[in-house]
């Protein structure tokens, strides 16, 4: 069972938690593992969502990153 998000995922947005396996979304399209490390690693250093408050019980290393889409071959 996969975490949660306590946002949406825009158009060009990648979501990633620390600790959860570099898990990595991108158009709603789930990249594993190995992939979302990488591709996330590109796009440091990252920031905090706005929509996230670290008040709350979200992890504080939830980043979202403005990402442009992902060319289709």
């Amino acid at each position: 069972p996969g975490m949660q998000l306590p946002l949406e995922v825009g158009a060009n947005r990648c979501v990633w938690v620390h600790g959860i396996s570099g898990r990595c979304e991108v158009n709603g399209e789930r990249l594993e593992d190995g992939d979302g490390l990488g591709f996330v690693s590109h796009m440091m250093p990252g920031k905090l969502s706005d929509g996230v408050d670290e008040r709350q019980s979200y992890p504080a290393s939830l980043l979202v990153f403005d990402v442009p889409p992902l060319q289709q071959v």
